[in-house]
C-alpha cells in the first residue's frame, strides 16, 4: 500500500491535516533504468541520471493546489534544496524503481469525532464545504445516496428520520482533545454528532463499502474511473459539480459520486456499458469535456490516484508547452529508452486505448450447469468483481487460502479474474483449464465472498460451475466421486465400523470413522411440534450431539420429531456433480415439504446442510416451490433452541469460546451459536476466528494448508479457553486434531447444563 501511495503521490481523507505521502517521505532507495542505484533524500545530491535535471525546476508551471498529483512535480527542484524524493513521489513508476522508502510519522490525534449533515443534492453539499473548513476540520468527505446502504433504514450511517432522503451527506470529522472535538461539532447545525470510536468505525465502513457497492451494481454499466479523481479550489467545488453534471446529463450519463470535499478532490464515476454502440466515443467527449472544465476552475485532472493511462493523453491540457517539454526531458534523463511504465505521462497511450472489454468476446448465453439468472448470466456473476480488493483484508472470514499464502491467485479477486480469462477464451481449456482449477483448488468454499465482497461475488458456486465443466470435459475422479458420496460411504460404514476404520488406515488419512446409526427414541410429549433433521454428520459420526438436541428441545417443552431427509446435496454440489445433487436434494424435499407445508419448523444440527436447504437449494431446484417452503421452515438448532429458552439451565461462569460456523455467517446467522451458549453461559464469547480451515474434505486434501489457517485463529482461541462450542461438524474435528481439544455442539453443551 505504501509502495503504491509513493507511486501516486496519494492522500486520504484527512490530507487537509496530514498532507500528501510526498510530505512523508524522507528518504527513497531506488534503481534507475540504467541499473545505477541511488539514496534520495531532499538536499541530497544528485542522482548520475539526474543530474542534469536540477535547471527543471525554473521549467514548469502549475496551479496552486493542494492536491496536484498530475504531471512530474518539477516545482521539487525549485529553490536552494531540491527534493529528490517529492519528484518521484507521484511518477508512477516511470522515472526509476523505489526499493525502500524511510517515512515520517506523526503522532495519532487524542480523540476523533464525526458529524453527519444531510443536503437535498451533491451540490448544495460542496457550496457547505468552505464555511465547513473555517471550523478547522481533518476530514470533510463527500457521500452522495449511492454510496449509502440501501438494506439500512438509516443509510447505515444513523442518520434521524427526517434526514433519510438526503441525496448526499457530508461527514466532518474533527480531531484533537476530546471536549474540544465534541465542542466543535456539536456547533454545527442540523448534525448527528458521532463521538464513540465503533459509531466512527461504522460510518467510514458504510463509505468503503458504498464505493464497492457502487462499482458493482447490477447491470452492464459499471462506474467507470475514467474521470476519476479531479481535484480543483475549494470554492469552485459546487461550480465545477454543476459544470461536469451538465455534460453527463447532455450524454444521458448518470454517475456516482464522492470524494474529499475538504481538498476539493471529487470522485466522479459515469455509469456506462463499455460493450454498448459508441459507448468508447462517449468515454472520450466525456473526458475531454471534463478535462476543460478542471483546467478552467484551476485544477488538477488528478488529485490523488495519479495520470495513468486514462489521463496522461490530457495532460497538455492542462500544462503549456514548456511544462510538457520539461517532463519529457526529465523522462529521457531518467529513463532514455522508454522502458519504465511506458505510456503514462510522456509519450501517451490514447485514453481509450488498450479497455479489456471491448477487446472481450460479446456477452453470450452459456450453457450452465448452475443457474445464474439473478446475476444476468454465468459472465456477468463473474464480472461482478470489480478488483476493489476487500477479499485480501486479513480481519474478515473470506478468502482464508488468501490470508495463509498472500497468493493473490488464491484471493476472490484472483480466481475473478482466471474466470473471466477462461470465459473471455484466452484460455486454452475454458471453465475446465488446468491454471483455472489450480486456483479454485484452495477454495474452501466458504461463502464468506458471497457475503463480505462488497459485490456479492460468490465463488463457492462459480467455482461449483467450473468443476462442473472440468467433469465433462476430462471426467471426475475417484475422489472427488467418494468425497462427493460421503453419505453412501458412512451409511455402510455404519454397518461394519471395524472394516470402516481399516479401511481409514489403508488411505493413509485421519478419516472420520462411522459408528452406529442414530436411532432416536419416538416423539414425547404435547408441546409445540419441532422436526429435527437426522443430517448425515449426525447419523453416522456423532449420534451423541442429535440425543443431545432432543433432550435440550424436550426440556424446553417441545414434541421432537426426528426427520431423516438422507443427504440434503451438500457434498455432490461442493464436487461438482450438480444433476446429482439436484435428484439427492429433491428426495430431501420428498422428506421435508411435508412438515414445512404444515408449518412445522425443522431445527437442523449441522450449519453446511442448514445453509444447503436455506440458500444452495431454492437455486439449484428453481421452479419446485417446495424448495421455498422448505426454505423458510428451515432453522439452525440454535435459533430453535434460543426462541424456546429452556429454563433452568445451571448457570456456567467458566471460560467458554463459540466458533461460528463460516456458512451461518455466510448466511447472517454467525451470533446465533453464541446467543444459545449465552442462556447457560452468560460470559462465553466468540472465537474471533475467521474459517476454521477444515471445510468438509478440504482438510484431508490439503491438511498442512488446513492447519495453517487454523493457527491463524481458530486453534489458538481454542487452546485458551476452557470449554470450546462449535455448531460445525467439521470445526469441531478441526479443533480436534490441531489443539487435542474436543469441542462440543450447541446442544451437548447446554444438555450438559440442564437440571438432573
Amino acid at each position: 500500500t505504501l509502495g503504491g501511495m509513493i507511486g501516486n503521490n496519494s492522500a486520504g481523507a484527512r490530507s487537509i491535516a496530514y498532507g500528501l505521502t510526498a510530505d512523508h517521505v524522507l528518504e527513497l532507495d531506488v534503481v534507475f533504468a540504467d541499473g545505477t542505484r541511488a539514496t534520495l533524500r531532499r538536499g541530497g545530491p544528485a542522482p548520475g541520471p539526474l543530474a542534469a535535471a536540477v535547471p527543471l525546476g525554473a521549467v514548469g508551471r502549475f496551479p496552486a493546489l493542494m492536491r496536484r498529483v498530475s504531471g512530474y512535480a518539477l516545482d521539487a527542484l525549485a529553490g536552494p534544496e531540491a527534493d529528490w524524493p517529492r519528484l518521484v513521489a507521484g511518477s508512477e513508476g516511470t522515472l526509476c524503481v523505489v526499493e525502500a522508502a524511510t517515512l515520517r510519522l506523526v503522532e495519532l490525534p487524542a480523540a476523533r469525532g464525526l458529524a453527519l449533515l444531510p443536503f437535498a443534492t451533491a451540490t448544495a453539499a460542496l457550496e457547505a464545504v468552505p464555511g465547513l473548513l473555517e471550523h478547522g476540520p481533518s476530514a470533510v468527505e463527500l457521500i452522495d445516496r449511492h454510496l449509502l446502504d440501501p438494506s439500512a433504514a438509516d443509510g447505515g450511517l444513523g442518520l434521524p428520520p427526517d434526514a433519510r432522503g438526503a441525496g448526499a451527506v457530508l461527514v466532518v470529522e474533527q480531531s484533537g482533545e476530546a471536549a474540544r472535538v465534541a465542542d466543535r461539532l456539536r456547533r454545527l447545525r442540523g448534525a448527528t454528532v458521532v463521538l464513540d470510536p465503533a459509531g466512527q468505525a461504522r460510518v467510514w465502513a458504510v463509505r468503503r463499502a458504498g464505493i464497492a457497492r457502487a462499482l458493482g451494481a447490477g447491470g452492464d454499466a459499471k462506474p467507470l474511473p475514467f474521470i476519476e479523481d479531479p481535484a480543483v479550489p475549494t470554492d469552485r467545488l459546487a461550480d465545477f459539480h454543476r459544470a461536469v453534471r451538465r455534460v453527463l446529463d447532455a450524454e444521458r450519463v448518470p454517475a456516482v459520486w464522492y470524494g474529499h470535499a475538504s481538498v476539493g478532490c471529487l470522485h466522479i464515476r459515469p455509469l456506462i456499458d463499455l460493450r454498448a454502440p459508441g459507448a468508447a466515443a462517449q468515454v472520450r467527449r466525456i473526458a475531454e469535456a471534463v478535462a476543460e472544465i478542471v483546467v478552467a476552475h484551476h485544477g488538477s485532472l488528478s488529485g490523488e490516484h495519479g495520470d495513468g493511462r486514462a489521463r496522461s493523453e490530457l495532460l497538455p491540457r492542462m500544462y503549456d508547452a514548456a511544462t510538457m517539454d520539461g517532463f519529457a526531458r526529465l523522462k529521457r534523463l531518467a529513463d532514455p529508452d522508454g522502458i519504465l511504465n511506458p505510456g503514462v505521462i510522456v509519450d501517451p497511450e490514447p485514453l481509450d486505448a488498450g479497455l479489456r472489454l471491448l477487446a472481450s468476446p460479446p456477452l453470450r448465453p452459456h450453457r450452465t450447469a448452475m443457474s445464474f439468472a439473478r446475476e444476468g448470466g454465468l459472465q456477468r456473476a463473474a464480472e461482478a468483481c470489480n478488483g476493489n480488493g476487500a477479499c485480501r483484508a486479513r480481519a474478515g472470514v473470506m478468502c482464508p487460502s488468501f490470508q495463509a499464502l498472500g497468493d493473490e491467485r488464491h484471493a476472490t479477486r484472483g480466481r475473478a479474474a482466471i474466470l473471466r480469462a477462461a470465459l473471455e477464451g484466452h484460455l486454452p481449456g475454458g471453465l475446465a483449464d488446468d491454471g483455472l482449477h489450480e486456483a479454485l483448488s484452495l477454495c474452501l468454499a466458504c461463502k464468506a465472498c458471497a457475503a463480505e465482497c462488497p459485490t456479492g461475488v460468490d465463488m463457492a458456486r462459480l467455482k461449483v460451475e467450473a468443476l462442473a465443466h472440468r467433469h465433462a470435459a476430462h471426467g471426475a475422479t475417484l475422489r472427488q466421486r467418494l468425497t462427493g458420496h460421503a453419505h453412501l460411504l458412512l451409511a455402510a460404514g455404519a454397518r461394519a465400523p471395524a472394516l470402516a476404520a481399516a479401511a481409514a488406515r489403508f488411505a493413509g488419512r485421519d478419516l472420520p470413522v462411522p459408528r452406529r446409526a442414530w436411532r432416536p427414541g419416538p416423539p414425547r410429549g404435547d408441546g409445540p411440534r419441532i422436526a429435527l433433521m437426522a443430517d448425515t454428520f449426525t447419523r453416522f459420526l456423532h449420534p451423541e450431539v442429535g440425543d443431545a438436541a432432543v433432550a435440550v428441545l424436550e426440556a424446553a417443552g417441545a414434541r421432537v420429531e426426528v426427520v431423516d431427509p438422507g443427504c440434503c446435496g451438500r457434498p455432490l454440489l461442493s464436487q461438482g456433480f450438480v444433476a446429482a445433487a439436484r435428484r439427492t436434494a429433491r428426495r430431501a424435499l420428498d422428506r421435508l415439504a411435508p412438515l414445512a407445508m404444515e408449518g412445522v419448523p425443522i431445527a437442523v444440527l449441522e450449519p453446511s446442510c442448514w445453509s444447503m436447504l436455506a440458500d444452495d437449494v431454492p437455486a439449484l431446484v428453481a421452479g419446485d416451490a417446495r424448495a421455498a417452503w422448505v426454505r423458510d421452515a428451515v432453522r439452525s438448532f440454535e435459533a430453535v433452541v434460543a426462541g424456546l429458552a429452556p429454563a433452568g439451565l445451571a448457570p456456567d461462569r467458566g471460560d467458554v469460546v463459540v466458533h461460528a460456523h463460516c456458512h451461518s455467517r455466510a448466511l447472517g446467522a454467525g451470533e446465533e451459536a453464541l446467543a444459545a451458549v449465552r442462556l447457560a453461559g452468560d460470559a462465553a464469547r466468540p472465537s474471533g476466528a475467521g474459517c476454521c480451515g477444515m471445510a468438509g474434505a478440504f482438510g484431508y486434501e490439503h491438511p498442512e494448508l488446513s492447519r495453517r489457517i487454523a493457527e491463524m485463529g481458530v486453534a489458538p482461541a481454542a487452546r485458551a479457553a476452557a470449554t470450546v462450542v462449535a455448531p460445525g461438524t467439521s470445526c469441531r474435528a478441526q479443533i480436534l486434531r490441531t489443539t487435542g481439544r474436543r469441542a462440543l455442539h450447541p446442544a451437548e453443551y447446554l444438555a450438559a447444563r440442564l437440571p438432573r
